[in-house]
């Protein structure tokens, strides 16, 4: 038995020598990096996609970037140092964008996207019991409803938020019986929102009733357990977003899932990071965002001997 812990531990410790850190060369390009925010201004952000081992951001400055709006026209935005534009021109949903990049050096990039109008959400009810864990506690779930139109193909994506002494942070939710969110490919609890399709939607009301909860305090007294759910306001965010932006957040989901292998999968081949821009790499895409929320007051769950 000694001989067989010996030889593991000796096993385990050469996994972590150096490789290699002599990287190819890796053609540079430049990076257009900007989502549209329904209602927000414009900005966005260029950079140099470099080799491994290039370890600062090369941000590009003294670019001249050009949008094109569907009803507005064209306007320039302004550089704002370290990479940024911006305009005070707000984003129109329901319009299309194209913008045009040109940088010294390097050919015209180009990217286009149409920003979705907006898709109302209500919060139908909100419970401290919704499901047991392992360990015989409750999680918290949130009920809730909002419309598609089922002669478009939309997309959209959902944040729970909870916000406790004016700090908010996302609630990492799912539904691990919701066909809709299986559907997409993601492990559950493991993101920060919800990306899917309307492709499973069947009617125009969707529901959807959401575990988001793992924020609880435990302890016992005079042997009973018992649980304390702390007072938190619930916000639910839904974002309609465009095709654009849904295909990026599914390859970058699928790009940090696949960035490390273990010994029980074995290796992971590379998930590429979708990009719609022309000439370069990053991304160009948009959203429009309603929200609704729920004051939970404290609640002390006891649970029989």
């Amino acid at each position: 038995m000694r001989k067989f812990i010996s030889l593991s531990l000796i096993t385990l410790c050469s996994c972590v020598q150096l490789v290699t850190d002599d990287f190819p060369d890796y053609e540079v390009k430049p990076s257009l990096n900007c989502i549209l925010v329904a209602g927000d201004s414009l900005g966005l952000q260029l950079s140099l996609a470099e080799k491994i081992g290039s370890f600062d951001l090369t941000l590009l400055e003294n670019a001249s970037v050009q949008m094109v709006q569907g009803v507005s026209g064209s306007f320039l935005l302004d550089d704002q140092g370290n990479g940024l534009y911006k305009s005070n021109n707000l984003v129109i949903s329901g319009s299309p964008y194209h913008v045009s990049v040109q940088i010294d050096g390097y050919p015209e990039l180009h990217a286009s996207d149409s920003v979705p109008g907006s898709c109302e959400i209500s919060i139908l009810g909100q419970t401290n019991t919704a499901k047991l864990n392992e360990d015989g506690y409750y999680m918290t779930g949130v009920e809730l409803v909002f419309q598609d139109n089922l002669q478009t193909k939309d997309y959209y994506e959902i944040i729970v938020y909870k916000r406790m002494e004016d700090y908010r942070f996302p609630a990492p939710a799912f539904n691990d019986h919701n066909r809709i969110l299986l559907n997409e490919g993601f492990e559950p609890f493991t993101t920060e929102s919800l990306v899917f399709s309307d492709e499973l939607i069947e009617e125009e009301s969707v529901y959807m009733d959401l575990i988001y909860g793992f924020d609880y305090s435990f302890g016992s007294s005079g042997g009973t357990r018992y649980q304390t759910i702390r007072e938190h306001t619930l916000i639910v965010e839904l974002r309609h977003i465009s095709k654009e932006y849904y295909k990026f957040k599914k390859s970058l989901y699928f790009y940090k899932h696949s960035r490390y292998s273990d010994f029980i999968e074995g290796t992971k081949s590379v998930y590429p990071i979708y990009s719609n821009v022309q000439n370069g790499l990053g991304i160009l895409a948009s959203y429009a965002s309603t929200f609704d929320s729920v004051f939970v007051e404290e609640e002390i769950i006891e649970f029989s001997k």
